[in-house]
């Protein structure tokens, strides 16, 4: 069961080297982050000139701004 929650992580992250702009802009985290579902996880990610930056995988069910941002956020 994790591994098959692993694959599809690693597939969407593949998605995102393919096509980097498919997810969404998240403004409340910053002018360039971006997120993408994975079922249950949420992948946070910036573009950085021809780099995608995977910043967080974060369960869904977390509060998402304190797993983002850390402390009180």
């Amino acid at each position: 069961m994790a591994d098959r929650q692993v694959d599809r992580i690693w597939s969407n992250v593949a998605l995102l080297a393919r096509q980097p702009y498919a997810g969404r802009l998240v403004d409340e985290f910053g002018l360039s982050v971006r997120v993408i579902s994975a079922q249950k996880y949420l992948i946070y990610y910036e573009i950085r000139v021809d780099v995608v930056w995977v910043a967080h995988v974060v369960a869904g069910e977390r509060e998402q701004r304190r797993a983002v941002l850390g402390g009180e956020g």
